[in-house]
């Protein structure tokens, strides 16, 4: 059986790219042995929280976040309007709204919180009068 790492590298290339794998070398402080576990893990992760058919997509709504529309319109994520003291924006998570209904796993949050973030804050950036 193939690795669930070597079947995205042989399908679809671009998501294990040499620039997607520096965030994983960067947590194992560039050890190569325990970023390819880490590596590893991750797709074996990916995998389970999204099935077969969905984890080697893209996480965006058009691929493995396609049946996420739900949990994320119920406004469980949001940006807040004011900045913090420092002018940082501020992400309020309403844990009320994580239940069984919106999603299909509490993994699935977190997968969908760490793809969301990044574009959260940048729309914090570049919305921001200057």
């Amino acid at each position: 059986e193939v690795s669930q790492y070597v079947h995205v590298q042989r399908n679809h290339p671009e998501l294990v790219s040499d620039d997607s794998l520096v965030n994983f070398l960067l947590a194992e402080d560039f050890d190569t042995k325990l970023t390819a576990k880490r590596v590893a893990k991750y797709w074996e992760a990916r995998q389970r929280i999204f099935g077969p058919d969905k984890f080697a997509l893209h996480m965006t709504l058009n691929g493995a976040m396609r049946d996420s529309m739900k949990a994320l319109m119920v406004g469980w994520l949001n940006l807040l309007p004011h900045c913090d003291e420092k002018g940082r924006g501020v992400i309020y998570a309403d844990s009320i709204l994580v239940n069984s209904e919106n999603f299909d796993s509490r993994e699935q949050v977190g997968f969908l919180a760490l793809n969301c973030f990044p574009n959260i804050i940048l729309h914090c950036i570049y919305s921001r009068p200057s």
